[in-house]
């Protein structure tokens, strides 16, 4: 496994993200990830948001295809949320009480401030750049509209 990411990042070419937990008010665990620039030249952050039924490789995949690390290479500071249910985001399980009951509205109301609050907090930003892929564009038009 550890091999296989390696080879994703391309060790000694791309830097490997940061990775953040935060806490809904619901109760779910939520991963996000972070590219910091050694050198920023844009000051508001980007939040990446993917589709239904993805995670964050969405938005970061291999090679020249990862839209996050064009970003970073381009002086950005950016930050890739797995919602709940995705990636290493709290799952359901047997143990934890949790059940695949949740809907769009649980995304826009408990995952995507969440992940905002965290993301304002960490970079002292008064606004972010939302970027969705699919689901993740209609939970931005959700935001917008709440």
């Amino acid at each position: 496994m550890q091999r296989l990411i390696d080879a994703w990042f391309e060790i000694g070419r791309e830097q490997r993200p940061q990775h953040y937990r935060v806490r809904t008010h619901d109760g779910w665990q939520l991963a996000l990830y972070r590219y910091l620039p050694t050198k920023r030249s844009h000051r508001t952050p980007v939040l990446l948001c993917h589709g239904m039924s993805s995670n964050r490789w969405d938005m970061d995949g291999p090679g020249d295809i990862s839209l996050a690390r064009y970003l970073l290479r381009h002086g950005y500071d950016v930050w890739i949320v797995e919602l709940r249910g995705a990636g290493r985001s709290t799952r359901p399980t047997w143990w934890n009480g949790k059940r695949y009951n949740w809907r769009f509205e649980d995304y826009v109301q408990h995952d995507a401030p969440a992940a905002l609050r965290k993301v304002l907090g960490e970079t002292g930003a008064r606004q972010i750049h939302w970027v969705g892929h699919s689901m993740g564009g209609m939970i931005g038009y959700a935001l917008l509209m709440t």
